[in-house]
């Protein structure tokens, strides 16, 4: 408890939850929504990324997709929001 006392006196941060008052909690309670908000993204963006590789590996696996016994082949994780863009394809054949 003596260091609770000394350091909390200059240490505003490390007060007990008991002692603080309506705008510190406020605070504390803001900072935690601020510094949430960045972490969220994080992990969606990195869920995303996995399924995007996984649905990448089963791409491959399809053997619909399959020319002459040879399968596709990925080379980047964008294919799959790629092949839903085209509409028309010109030739000159």
């Amino acid at each position: 408890t003596a260091f609770k006392n000394t350091v909390t006196q200059w240490a505003w941060y490390l007060k007990a939850y008991d002692q603080m008052d309506g705008d510190a909690w406020l605070g504390h309670f803001l900072t935690y929504c601020s510094l949430l908000s960045y972490m969220i993204p994080i992990s969606v963006f990195v869920t995303i990324e996995i399924c995007k590789a996984a649905q990448a590996k089963l791409m491959e696996f399809d053997d619909g997709m399959c020319h002459e016994g040879k399968r596709m082949k990925v080379k980047t994780s964008n294919l799959n929001e790629d092949l839903g863009q085209l509409h028309h394809i010109f030739t000159d054949k």
